[in-house]
């Protein structure tokens, strides 16, 4: 397991989304780092994300996925832009229909901690759907 990143999967494992955050410059970061990317301050904690943000991208793939992957496809990946402004690469859960097509850039979506009916992985990620209206 990746030392840096043990926190952020913890949470996950544990339904919640966290972020790294700087106390020197009070800023959020993603992807984990041993020192802020804005200050270089190490003075850096944890906390829970609010889990809210926008769809930035999509992409379902329908081949060509990693051989870990394979047995899953089709999936979708999002870059979501939470709430907290940093940005993150998460999987987006299928619509009713079992596709895609009701996600839109730029909507809002939420974070899905431990959705039912989806595979687990050995490494825990990050799920979002649209957000309820």
């Amino acid at each position: 397991m990746n030392q840096l990143a043990e926190a952020y999967d913890e949470g996950l494992r544990a339904g919640e989304l966290r972020l790294q955050y700087c106390e020197k410059c009070d800023r959020a970061i993603m992807y984990p780092k041993h020192r802020c990317p804005y200050c270089f301050g190490s003075e850096l904690t944890w906390q829970p994300a609010s889990g809210t943000g926008t769809l930035y991208s999509l992409t379902v793939q329908h081949l060509g996925a990693p051989t870990a992957f394979t047995d899953q496809l089709p999936y979708a990946l999002g870059v979501v832009r939470l709430a907290e402004g940093v940005q993150l690469l998460g999987r987006l859960l299928p619509d009713a229909d079992g596709g895609w097509s009701g996600y839109r850039f730029d909507m809002a979506v939420e974070f899905v901690p431990n959705p039912a009916g989806v595979p687990q992985t050995e490494r825990p990620i990050a799920w979002f759907r649209p957000t309820a209206q």
